[in-house]
This record gives C-alpha cells, structure tokens and sequence, in this order.
C-alpha cells in the first residue's frame, strides 16, 4: 500500500480464492497526498529479484471539512395570538459549533415586524413578532456556517419557512 500522508484511513485486506483485494477509505486530508497500490510477486528461490510488479496510485486533496453544529437549527411556529388584533410568532435556536454559525430571520415582504436575538453561551435564538402584514408572506430563519478563510461560501446552511397570511381587514 501507498499510505496517503497527512490522511486519516482505514484499509481492509481480503483474500477469496486467491485473489487479494486492498480497500482504503479515506476520511480527510490536511494536506494533498497520494494513495496507492503495489503489487510484487516473492520471487523464486534462483532469483533475487521479483518476476512481477505493479502499481496504481491516486493523487488526493486536502479536504475541507463540513462541520456540522452540535444541534440543527430548532424552529417553532408560527403561533398566533387569541386576542383580536393580529400578531404571529416564530423561534429558532441552534448551538454554535467550530466556525461561527449565524442566525437571521427570513423577512416578511409588506410586514410589520420585530426580531430579537439572543447568544447564550452559544445556543443563539432568534424571535420574530409580526403584527401586521398588507399581503401574504412567507417568514423564517436561515442558519449559516461562517466561510472559512480559504472558501468563499459557507459550508453548513440550513432554514425553515412558514407562511403567514395578510391582516384581516374586516
């Protein structure tokens, strides 16, 4: 085997029938490497030198992992009030994990709205009262990973959706 430096791997060695079988998994790289194969014969008594050799190699490159948060994005809602004048509200919370993740509110288009967030030792929440909407809507959150240096978009995303209906002239 060509053991891919800088590499996190397993290999596993089967033998069916005489035929010899070499898997690699790779799980991530800090580096670009190359992985491979090599294949000899044990030469025979008489000769010092293998009768048959063979290689296969692969180049291989640093990974750029996609961290995940401890916890997905959480959201609940929409839930309106009992009183007569009209009022919805939604939350949504996720856990920071390595690469800040941030927490924005989906805006609803011809609403009256206020957000208030909140980062409690990481567990960021996000809640959003609308009070008054001219047309139908559609409101939520987006959870984004902050890029890491090296890339231009995020790696980690994830929103919820709900929709909301305009205010009841009546």
């Amino acid at each position: 085997m060509i053991e891919p430096e800088g590499c996190a791997f397993q290999k596993h060695y089967t033998d069916v029938n005489g035929i010899r079988k070499l898997s690699i998994n790779v799980t991530s790289c800090n580096q670009n490497s190359n992985i491979g194969c090599i294949a000899t014969q044990v030469p025979l008594e008489l000769l010092s030198t293998p009768q048959y050799s063979g290689r296969c190699g692969f180049n291989i490159s640093k990974s750029i992992p996609v961290y995940q948060p401890p916890t997905s994005l959480v959201c609940q809602g929409p839930f309106s009030s009992p009183s007569v004048s009209y009022h919805v509200t939604i939350s949504c919370s996720i856990t920071d994990g390595y690469q800040p993740i941030n927490l924005e509110v989906i805006k609803p288009e011809g609403c009256d709205y206020h957000e208030y967030y909140t980062n409690d030792n990481g567990t960021k929440e996000l809640s959003v009262y609308v009070t008054s909407c001219d047309q139908n809507s559609t409101i939520g959150c987006i959870a984004t990973q902050e890029p890491f240096q090296s890339l231009s978009t995020s790696q980690y995303s994830q929103r919820c959706e709900f929709n909301i209906s305009k205010t009841d002239q009546g």
